[in-house]
């Protein structure tokens, strides 16, 4: 297969977390050769980008990361007694999805320009099993509440897993994510335990119980299979980012309708069995079916007729029909090489009101069928799509409504802000007027000597507070 090749065109680097250690110690000899490890436990997104950039060379034309986990597991020490304390993982109770989103697209960016056709598989975690993990460390312990929060941790996981896949989906739609639920789930017999997932409890989580060995680390069955999978995931990740050939289609010149359905009708002869007695129909000179615009032309009498004798001439019964000699002659109206297309007996009725408020503007081209929209069995997989489709369109409506939020709050601000500079309601500004205004004006009265430029109508304008003193004293005297 292509992907075969691709594998073996160069060296894969496989980075992340302590699973990519487990592949390392259980390798795939058929795959394994041309691989490169480098793995830390409970790695950060930030971290596993510089993990990549220390061991990254243009002989790497693969790369595949095995993370996000750590960024939303915790450690914590959970004291039984004064003596005695285990070591469990928790929710880190914290939303990383967008800083994840955007690492991946800048790491992403940047290592595609290193190297045209590089091959970068990201990987979503499966969900983890807190209990069982939390339980093997207590062995021969009280839980205590242990359950209860491995319990909420693994819901809190599941739901940490969706919203990065739809995040991923709304702001990355050109980087392909590869979800490791499918090695965890695979095959439709474990659809009824990927459906528990969706309930809201983690108490009512159903995990294979021969594929992870400790809740957290795959098994050597499911470590086999995550082999087999990245493999097959750079295949999809090489035809989404390469652009596909378009075929065309041979052009087949289409006969007119009438040679169509008399193959068809010498066709069906053939297939059909030979009848001892078979009835004629007779030739008729038009055939109305092709031919249906024809006007007919009646002989009216040429002597005035009362009404009542016309009324009765006409047919009372079905049976009934008209006389040869009625009927004078039927002439072709309309002959624009539409005859060849068959019509049928047209008939035509008023629509109602309802029917009209109801009535369709599409129409479908001639030859064709329009039918309506094929409809679709209600299933789990067609409601979750449906779900994750309408959150991702509700979280961009949502971003999309803060920032428009943001920009009219600043632009309010503003506004307020000048109209009550203006009204003089901000004691700071007014007290800088005044003292602004204080301050030119005594330039302007007393200039410098070395001034040029003076304006000498506003020179000597204020007096001295010393002067005016003394003026005052003089005038008692």
């Amino acid at each position: 297969m292509a992907h075969c090749k691709l594998w073996s065109s160069g060296r894969v680097l496989i980075a992340g977390d302590s699973r990519v250690r487990r592949l390392e110690s259980m390798p795939d000899l058929s795959l394994s050769a041309n691989v490169d490890f480098v793995h830390t436990g409970g790695v950060l997104v930030d971290d596993l980008v510089n993990l990549v950039d220390g061991c990254l060379t243009d002989e790497h034309t693969i790369i595949i990361l095995i993370g996000f986990v750590g960024d939303e597991v915790q450690k914590y020490i959970y004291r039984i007694s004064e003596d005695v304390a285990v070591t469990l993982i928790r929710s880190k109770e914290c939303d990383a999805t967008a800083k994840i989103v955007e690492a991946v697209h800048d790491a992403h960016t940047k290592w595609m320009a290193l190297k045209a056709g590089r091959i970068i598989v990201w990987t979503i975690p499966y969900f983890l099993d807190y209990a069982t993990y939390n339980a093997a460390q207590m062995v021969d312990l009280e839980v205590g509440d242990t359950l209860t929060t491995s319990w909420d941790s693994s819901l809190r996981f599941a739901h940490y897993v969706t919203r990065l896949r739809l995040q991923w989906a709304s702001v990355n739609p050109n980087i392909t994510f590869c979800a490791l639920n499918e090695v965890l789930f695979p095959g439709k017999s474990y659809n009824s335990m990927f459906k528990s997932f969706g309930g809201i409890s983690g108490e009512h989580f159903r995990f294979p119980a021969n594929l992870l060995a400790d809740g957290l680390h795959p098994n050597p069955r499911m470590t086999a299979l995550l082999w087999s999978f990245l493999h097959k995931c750079v295949g999809v990740v090489f035809n989404r980012s390469s652009p596909r050939k378009l075929i065309q289609a041979p052009v087949v010149e289409m006969s007119n309708d009438l040679s169509i359905e008399e193959e068809a009708s010498s066709s069906k002869k053939q297939f059909l069995p030979n009848r001892r007695f078979e009835m004629r129909r007779p030739k008729v000179a038009y055939n109305h079916r092709h031919q249906p615009f024809y006007q007919k032309k009646y002989a009216f009498s040429s002597k005035p007729v009362s009404v009542h004798s016309r009324l009765s001439s006409l047919p009372t019964s079905p049976s009934r029909s008209q006389t040869s000699d009625e009927i004078v002659e039927e002439e072709e109206l309309i002959d624009d090489g539409q005859s060849e297309k068959s019509y049928g007996h047209l008939s035509w009725k008023a629509s109602s009101i309802k029917d009209l408020s109801n009535a369709s503007t599409s129409s479908a081209p001639i030859g064709t069928i329009q039918r309506g929209p094929p409809s679709k069995e209600w299933s789990w997989a067609e409601h979750h799509r449906i779900i994750r489709k309408t959150r991702a369109q509700v979280f961009t409506k949502g971003v999309q409504e803060q920032a428009w939020a943001e920009g009219r709050i600043a632009s309010m601000i503003r506004e307020k802000g000048m109209q009550a500079i203006n009204e003089n309601r901000i004691p700071a500004v007014k007290d800088a007027v005044e003292q602004w205004a204080t301050n030119y004006l005594g330039k302007m009265n007393e200039p410098s000597s070395k001034s040029k430029l003076v304006q000498q109508d506003l020179v000597n304008l204020l007096e001295e507070e010393a002067e005016v003193g003394g003026s005052k004293s003089d005038s008692t005297a």
